[in-house]
């Protein structure tokens, strides 16, 4: 954030300044994720990593693709 020059948009803080107006909280409750409101029917750890591994294994199939292309 060094190279960051201040301007209409963008202002810096110090530590101080923020500690004084006493409101550190860091909550990011406003990212919520909407498909995750049904906590009762969430995918289990399993079947998460299956679609892990299942779009990992797609990016390693589609780069030695590429490897192959390249050579």
């Amino acid at each position: 954030m060094e190279n960051r020059k201040e301007s209409e948009r963008f202002r810096s803080f110090g530590i101080g300044e923020i500690k004084q107006r006493n409101k550190m909280n860091l909550d990011i409750f406003w990212l919520k994720d909407e498909s995750l409101e049904d906590l009762e029917n969430l995918p289990s750890p399993k079947e998460l990593m299956k679609e892990i591994r299942a779009g990992l294994n797609l990016v390693l199939k589609e780069m030695s693709q590429l490897e192959g292309e390249l050579n």
